[in-house]
């Protein structure tokens, strides 16, 4: 398997990114160095977790928060919903940044409602997540009465055929949306032509 590990703000360390792709054993070395940092990222994973019940407060009052990456965090589905319910009246932020959160149906509904409610945001990534047709017929219906967003990121999670039929129909709804990407989930050819005649003028 294809293995990448990044790490952001580690006790004031520089962003760097560990590739270790395909390697079946480490120095001593490398395994001491290894296991600091995995102990310090999850002292920050934790002190992250801490802030996420600030995080709607801090977004209500700033206007210089205009995006909110969460990216490669594993935060899971309580915390996330947590996240978007906070954005739900925000009149600022217009990037909801989830990839690889490890979010998953459910945390869709309020997603869902986020949209119903939101004029401002124009760009959510939910890619490398565990969405499945379930969640992409709640995104979709929201997305139908949506006028704002542009960006749908959803590529590496588990949308099958019928999640790309709700896609479809979608599309031929003239929605405002310009970028919507599918790729690396478990579309069939089926599928695929499916979302092809809905782009069809």
């Amino acid at each position: 398997a294809n293995t990448g590990l990044v790490s952001s703000n580690l006790a004031g360390r520089q962003k760097f990114e560990l590739d270790f792709s395909t390697n079946s054993s480490f120095s001593a070395c490398l395994d001491e160095r290894m296991a600091a940092a995995a102990a310090e990222d999850e002292a920050e994973r934790f002190r992250n977790d801490r802030a996420n019940g600030l995080i709607g407060q801090i977004m209500a009052n700033d206007p210089k928060c205009t995006a909110l990456r969460c990216e490669g965090n594993f935060l899971g589905d309580k915390r996330v919903a947590a996240i978007v319910s906070s954005v739900a009246q925000n009149r600022v932020v217009t990037g909801l940044h989830f990839n690889f959160c490890s979010v998953t149906d459910e945390s869709i509904p309020l997603f869902a409602q986020m949209l119903g409610r939101n004029s401002v945001v124009s760009h959510i990534d939910l890619a490398g997540n565990e969405v499945t047709d379930v969640g992409v017929e709640l995104l979709c219906t929201a997305l139908a009465k949506n006028r704002t967003i542009k960006n749908l990121l959803l590529f590496h999670n588990k949308i099958k055929d019928k999640g790309a039929d709700f896609f479809a129909k979608l599309l031929k709804l003239n929605t405002p949306l310009e970028t919507l990407t599918l790729s690396d989930n478990r579309i069939t050819t089926t599928g695929a032509t499916v979302l092809a005649d809905a782009l069809k003028v």
